[in-house]
């Protein structure tokens, strides 16, 4: 499955409290691909783990080698196609019994361009959840999310024409909770 940034820019990739939290990673887009869901850790592929993926950034493996668990959640705000192989792949991925996630990130061209982007989600558009108490549980805690976002810029374009390009991009992300007992 390739995703595009033409789909990426127009499905919400985060949730909270999932890994990466705020942060719109390029793993939360494989999840529309076919046998691919969302575990502990990232994304399962197949009924795999995932840390039993590959991640590959631009032809280099970004797995985080102490847990196999994606060792950079790059935003996909910088990112041109993500390929998501969820079996029969080619020798060149090896390391992985799972799927693999091949990312191509953007880069500069003969023009200057750049973007800034936004998202915001306030706590009072989750719903309720289920409480769930234990016998004999005298404190109950509960969780809830007040506020996700992000933001950042990108910007890309010659050095030198024709020959020398630059792309850089920068971005922050938070979320907030509120604990009550």
């Amino acid at each position: 499955t390739v995703l595009t940034k033409d789909f990426t820019s127009r499905v919400a990739l985060s949730r909270p409290g999932a890994k990466g939290s705020a942060a719109r990673s390029f793993e939360s887009v494989a999840e529309v691909a076919p046998g691919a869901k969302n575990d502990d850790y990232g994304v399962s592929i197949n009924g795999t783990t995932s840390p039993e993926n590959q991640y590959i950034v631009d032809g280099l493996s970004v797995n985080n080698p102490a847990y196999g668990i994606v060792g950079t959640p790059l935003s996909v705000d910088f990112v041109k196609e993500v390929s998501v192989i969820s079996g029969g792949y080619m020798p060149e991925y090896g390391r992985s019994t799972g799927g693999v996630l091949n990312v191509v990130t953007k880069s500069g061209g003969n023009e200057f361009h750049g973007s800034a982007f936004f998202n915001f989600a306030p706590g009072g558009l989750e719903g309720e959840r289920t409480k769930v108490l234990a016998a004999g549980q005298t404190i109950s805690t509960q969780r809830k999310v007040d506020l996700i976002h992000d933001f950042g810029a990108e910007i890309g374009g010659p050095i030198l024409k024709d020959k020398l390009f630059f792309y850089g991009g920068l971005s922050f992300n938070s979320t907030r909770f509120s604990v009550t007992q």
